[in-house]
């Protein structure tokens, strides 16, 4: 009988199948594993690949070819036993008609594709913050309209417009996919809404402004953090309609609620609600209408986690935060600075015996008055500081260019061509040259006369001496 000669590794193709299979009966064999896969699939793509064959030895006959691919045809594969057979669904196999369809991967392997295009990632918590957002965007829209009125003048001095640079910047999440089809909008927007925190800092409560970015769907937010940046009394003395506040928000799970001071009013607010025991009424029935506002189906935080990386970034002032950042001046032997006087105040009545007396009341306002010069001189230099480096930052500007607008002008945008352009640029050197003539001729002037006085002085000391 004549043997059947092994086939081996192509020019175009890879390594045999019956040089793999001997390899595959082991599953700790991960690359022979690997590599059988990758053949079968290399003969599935191209079943009709030409491959080298091993010659015969001189005694044995070689059979014909058609004999021999009919043979390695009825030969069935051997499979090990301990591999098992499973079929294979069809919508799970490569096309050869077309790229492979994301949609047929099974929901859990593209919701995990999602949780890395959808979900914030670099943070502990992922949390979306709506004040970096319209930062970002107000800062984008001034340097955009800075640069269109910059462009406008250099085209009218015949420069170059500058070109806004790429940046660099990895956003936040990628929400591109939404736009892809609608499956993917809706699974998408599922997961981005289910595995995020948003952020929200409000600072006006009659009536509740939200800020948000544009695009946000209130209605679908599962986790959500509110800061609330508190007033003094006088001006949180309104009724707040929470109930419709949290009728914007139905899907809520989980709130976490970040009391704060607002900066301007923090040293009002902090003394009328530094415990809750001597808290105004005001800010009682603030936090009485807020809790009893909370679905019952949402889970409630009040106040800022014990790790702050798993909170928003406070736009307020935290009620703790001297507590939390001592500084050097709270220590008993640092020197006080300017701007504590009402430490000083309150150390000179704990030194002074009769603070009514007229020489402590006089020691208090003189101490008192040079404190408040001091932070004067102090912010004054700091002023002229800033404004000396603003002066030698300050850019020599070019001198415009002298060109004629058209009898009919109506205070618009004029666009010049070039030529009127070059023009005015020659009247400019005709007009720079004049001028440079006309301070030559007055500096001429100018030595001429020294020269006549000079003169005259010699005639009028020759006569003295005659």
């Amino acid at each position: 009988m004549a043997r059947i000669p092994r086939r081996t590794h192509s020019v175009s193709g890879p390594p045999s199948v019956h040089c793999v299979m001997k390899d595959v009966a082991c599953c700790c064999n991960i690359i022979s594993i690997h590599q059988f896969y990758m053949s079968m699939m290399e003969l599935r793509r191209n079943p009709q690949r030409k491959c080298k064959k091993e010659e015969a030895p001189p005694n044995q006959q070689a059979p014909e070819v058609g004999t021999e691919e009919i043979k390695a045809e009825q030969q069935p594969a051997t499979v090990p036993q301990n591999i098992q057979r499973r079929p294979t669904p069809r919508r799970h196999l490569l096309s050869d008609a077309g790229p492979f369809r994301f949609c047929d991967l099974p929901r859990e392997v593209r919701d995990q594709v999602y949780s890395y295009l959808v979900v914030r990632r670099g943070r502990k918590v992922p949390i979306i913050e709506s004040r970096a957002i319209l930062r970002n965007q107000k800062k984008r829209a001034a340097t955009q309209r800075t640069r269109e009125r910059l462009n406008q003048k250099r085209v009218l001095s015949g420069k170059r417009p500058i070109i806004a640079r790429d940046t660099a910047s990895e956003p936040i999440i990628f929400p591109g996919v939404l736009q892809s089809s609608r499956q993917l909008q809706v699974e998408a927007s599922d997961h981005l809404y289910q595995n995020n925190w948003f952020s929200i800092s409000l600072e006006s409560y009659s009536p509740i402004v939200i800020d948000a970015p544009l695009g946000w769907d209130f209605s679908r937010i599962t986790k959500l953090q509110l800061e609330l940046q508190l007033k003094d009394s006088q001006r949180m003395n309104n009724f707040i309609d929470w109930s419709s506040f949290f009728a914007s928000f139905p899907a809520l799970r989980f709130l976490r609620i970040i009391p704060t001071f607002n900066s301007r009013y923090y040293d009002w607010a902090h003394t009328e609600l530094e415990t809750w025991t001597t808290a105004h009424f005001v800010f009682r029935g603030f936090f009485r209408e807020l809790l009893a506002s909370v679905p019952g189906t949402t889970q409630l935080k009040l106040g800022p986690s014990l790790d702050p990386l798993d909170d928003m970034h406070l736009e307020g002032r935290a009620p703790n935060e001297d507590e939390e950042r001592p500084s050097s001046s709270n220590s008993t032997t640092s020197i006080l600075s300017a701007g504590d006087w009402r430490k000083i105040e309150r150390l000179l009545r704990q030194v002074v015996s009769d603070i009514y007396d007229k020489r402590s009341q006089q020691l208090s306002q003189t101490i008192h008055s040079i404190s408040v010069r001091n932070v004067l001189l102090v912010n004054e230099v700091e002023q002229l500081k800033e404004a000396l480096v603003n002066e030698k930052k300050k850019r020599q500007r070019g001198k415009p260019l002298l060109l004629e607008a058209p009898p009919q002008y109506d205070s618009g945008a004029i666009f010049w061509s070039p030529q009127k352009v070059q023009e005015a640029r020659a009247r400019q050197v005709k007009k720079d040259a004049e001028e440079e003539a006309l301070q030559h001729q007055k500096d001429f002037k100018k030595v001429q006369r020294a020269e006549k006085k000079a003169e005259k002085a010699c005639m009028l000391e020759e006569r003295k001496r005659s």
